[in-house]
């Protein structure tokens, strides 16, 4: 329960959500070689949040800009290569900033 409360109080900011998932990267981590270093990679190469999605293996990293985003990539791919001897590819893409628009149906 207390985990679960963790990651709720955490979802007001994308990237702490990201980053400080207790429940299900707690699980999935350890079930990927050198996950603890491919995400030291993103961090340090300027993200503001990254996580495992779904059930893996794709990781994915929140940043501000597509340039920064390419950087990370290319960290992550190389981390992933040599802490764990997995071949990655990365892929960057924009958030949509108006977020879902309300329809109204008469």
């Amino acid at each position: 329960m207390l985990d679960h409360i963790s990651n709720s109080i955490q979802s007001g900011s994308l990237g702490k959500t990201f980053s400080s998932d207790r429940i299900v990267e707690s699980k999935l981590t350890p079930l990927i070689p050198g996950m603890g270093a491919i995400k030291n990679a993103m961090i340090g190469a300027g993200e503001l949040g990254c996580t495992i999605s779904g059930a893996a293996p794709t990781t994915v990293a929140l940043t501000e800009s597509e340039l920064r985003g390419e950087k990370i990539g290319e960290k992550m791919v190389e981390a992933f290569w040599k802490e764990g001897n997995l071949k990655a590819t990365s892929t960057v893409r924009s958030l949509d900033r108006v977020g879902d628009l309300l329809h109204s149906w008469f």
